[in-house]
């Protein structure tokens, strides 16, 4: 009788292939960082492996045809040239690249206030630092297997990242801080709901804040598959359990 494998040796089995025959595109300007992605992805089965250890090298190989990555995972905060930088070019099409191509961000506990931006932009997913190999295996197999939800390049053209670079560059706070309040168990501005259990269309009656009070996303959204998605990535390190939401079945939020 063959030996049986414990589940981790089965999990490891499986992710060894999701990166077969795909080129990944691996950008951080810390080096101990970008070797630990950089080793993940050969353990996942990538052998066709670009990395750049600054904004400017992701861009000069984003911008290079022959290089065409099927996958990007780029961190925020970068020299030349920030990870979200590179996201708008890339969704604007200015890029040889396909917009649909999936962009991952690589971000850090400081760098919340860059999320707002980065989801209006369509980033594919967040991947919060430090990150298992497990973990980095299942959002990657998500990222490549959901199919693009983009808008029309004048919809980004829109989405202002200057103020939002410059205040990254100063160190000073980016997004506006609000202090944080409890949970209210229901109330005129919507009700609570469980982030796990929010369905698309639901309405967002209150800001989403980060932990030290950044603007993430702003009351009156229309919460799309993909933003919830987002949100539920950053959970953990967001401390988000509840959100306050106006769900699209429920006409009166009082009732």
């Amino acid at each position: 009788m063959a030996a049986r494998m414990r589940p981790e040796e089965v999990i490891l089995t499986g992710e060894q292939k999701l990166l077969e025959g795909r080129k990944v595109l691996v950008a951080d300007d810390e080096p101990f960082n970008l070797s630990i992605v950089v080793r993940m992805m050969r353990e996942l089965g990538c052998r066709d492996l670009v990395q750049a250890v600054s904004g400017s090298t992701a861009l000069r190989a984003l911008d290079d045809p022959t290089v065409a990555p099927h996958l990007a995972i780029l961190d925020f905060n970068m020299p030349d040239f920030n990870g979200l930088q590179i996201l708008k070019r890339l969704r604007l099409g200015e890029l040889p690249v396909a917009r649909e191509t999936k962009l991952v961000m690589l971000t850090g506990s400081s760098d919340f206030g860059l999320v707002g931006a980065a989801m209006a932009l369509d980033v594919d997913a967040f991947v919060v630092k430090p990150v298992s190999l497990q973990a980095m295996a299942a959002r990657l197999d998500k990222v490549l297997n959901q199919r693009s939800e983009l808008k029309e390049p004048a919809d980004y053209a829109k989405i202002d990242i200057d103020g939002v670079t410059k205040r990254l560059l100063s160190r000073k706070p980016v997004g506006l801080a609000k202090p944080s309040t409890p949970v209210k168990k229901t109330g005129p501005n919507g009700i609570p709901v469980r982030l796990d259990a929010v369905k698309p269309g639901a309405i967002l009656s209150e800001d989403v804040r980060g932990p030290a009070g950044e603007l993430l996303i702003g009351k009156a959204t229309q919460l799309s598959e993909r933003l919830i998605r987002r949100l539920q990535e950053l959970q953990a390190v967001l401390k988000l359990e509840y959100i306050y939401v106006f769900p699209p079945t429920v006409a009166d939020p009082e009732s």
